[in-house]
């Protein structure tokens, strides 16, 4: 009869250390890294957007890009625009050219067309920019802002914001470098772009941007736009 072989019991090992809050969870530097020193805007997941709320869309152009409202630079702006007025579901129905961003305000058909109108539009402006500044790379913040409009006053003060003049004076008090010439909103009238059937923007389509807005008053020399913090 065979004997039975014993076996050496398995060696005892210390426990690993767990030191609570090292997994899971946020790690510093862990994460998408934003484009330039700072995205600018959060990556918060965004709002589900109403194809009858007009949305003021901000887009910023990183550090070291060139003033955009020269006239030839704006001219370059203006032309992209002109060719994704209506492309993706989004409709472009008022802009403003400032020196370092973008502002628009526009129209959706639906919640996703947002992000695939402004991503193309984007694209557009940058391959235009950077062929005439002979430059390479990235001109816009990764992230760009979109507020709904959902009330009149959010409306006619987004207006506001975009054709009031902004930075030196002006000879007149609506900004120049916008599409002011095809806007039919303000008290005084603008003298009309010379050729209105190759308008860069649209007509506007939703009730709050059409007419509702106007029940509170055409825009006035005496109306200003709000001070907007500084990029640090």
């Amino acid at each position: 009869m065979s004997r039975a072989v014993r076996r050496p019991a398995p060696k005892k090992t210390a426990p690993v250390p767990v030191v609570k809050g090292t997994w899971g969870g946020r790690r510093a530097g862990a994460g998408r890294k934003p484009n330039g020193l700072s995205a600018g805007v959060s990556h918060r997941k965004r709002a589900k957007l109403d194809p009858a709320s007009p949305v003021h869309v901000t887009l910023r152009v990183l550090k070291g890009v060139p003033d955009l409202r020269t006239r030839a630079r704006a001219a370059i702006v203006i032309d992209a625009v002109r060719l994704a007025t209506e492309q993706h579901g989004m409709r472009v129905v008022h802009f403003s050219i400032q020196s370092g961003e973008l502002q628009f305000i526009v129209e959706i058909d639906r919640h996703r067309a947002l992000a695939d109108g402004i991503k193309s539009l984007a694209i557009s402006i940058a391959r235009r920019l950077n062929g005439h500044l002979e430059r390479e790379g990235t001109v816009f913040l990764d992230r760009y802002e979109a507020k709904p409009l959902r009330t009149a006053e959010e409306v006619r003060n987004a207006l506001v914001q975009l054709y009031m003049s902004h930075g030196k004076p002006q000879r007149t008090p609506f900004d120049p470098v916008s599409s002011a010439p095809y806007f039919d909103g303000f008290i005084k009238a603008v003298p009309p772009a010379t050729d209105n059937d190759d308008a860069p923007v649209s007509p506007a389509e939703t009730r709050l941007l059409r007419v509702a807005w106007r029940r509170l008053g055409l825009l006035t020399p005496k109306d200003a736009p709000a001070i907007r913090p500084r990029r640090r």
